[in-house]
């Protein structure tokens, strides 16, 4: 059984979209129009009305807007993340389990989800691509990779996979209900009997 999920590999540095440039543009022009008039060597009459206006269009189609739009992908795909039974390969690079020590996965983003942020200039839907799994190898080494998650295709689904990967030792009780994403009291029990059968 193979289960995959795209790799995701994120651009370093600082990242500014269109939008926002189109925006910081249109509030330089209003400033420095507003500026210049204000001292008395330039008489630019209604422009600085038109330009106020359709600044004030901008700003309010802008924030409305990032309700509803999904976050910008600022980087590319690259290849796929495949877990398997006693394997798992990352962008064609295969890593036996017994050449890991540790399983760590990040997942609790998916496509979508809604992203509760005090700044009204972020996007407020998620484009899923904030998950991380990372490998410690028996040698010492790291493997780190992004993946993709949409609602309908989660890390979480990989039950029999992860839990496989938890009764070979590659990851903590703790950390296996934190990815299943299980915090009922019962819902543990009855998956804790499950494992004994």
């Amino acid at each position: 059984m193979t289960r995959s999920l795209f790799i995701f590999e994120h651009k370093k540095g600082f990242f500014i979209s269109t939008e926002s440039l189109v925006f910081i543009l249109l509030t330089g022009i209003v400033f420095l129009l507003g500026y210049l008039q204000s001292t008395g060597n330039f008489d630019f009459g209604n422009w600085i009305v038109y330009f106020a206006i359709i600044w004030l269009l901008y700003f309010i189609g802008y924030v409305i807007s990032n309700f509803f739009l999904q976050q910008h992908k600022n980087g590319e795909f690259k290849g796929k993340l495949e877990l398997e039974i006693n394997t798992i390969i990352v962008n064609g690079a295969k890593y036996e389990l017994k050449e890991i020590s540790k399983i760590s996965i990040h997942s609790s983003d998916f496509e979508g989800q809604t992203i509760n942020t005090q700044f009204i200039f972020n996007r407020h839907s998620s484009n899923g691509l904030n998950n991380q799994l990372t490998l410690k190898l028996v040698n010492g080494k790291e493997i780190k990779c992004n993946f993709l998650q949409t609602k309908g295709q989660r890390i979480k689904n990989f039950k029999s996979l992860l839990t496989n990967y938890y009764l070979k030792g590659k990851m903590s009780w703790l950390h296996l209900l934190e990815v299943l994403e299980m915090e009922d009291f019962n819902e543990i029990q009855i998956f804790k009997k499950e494992l004994k059968e």
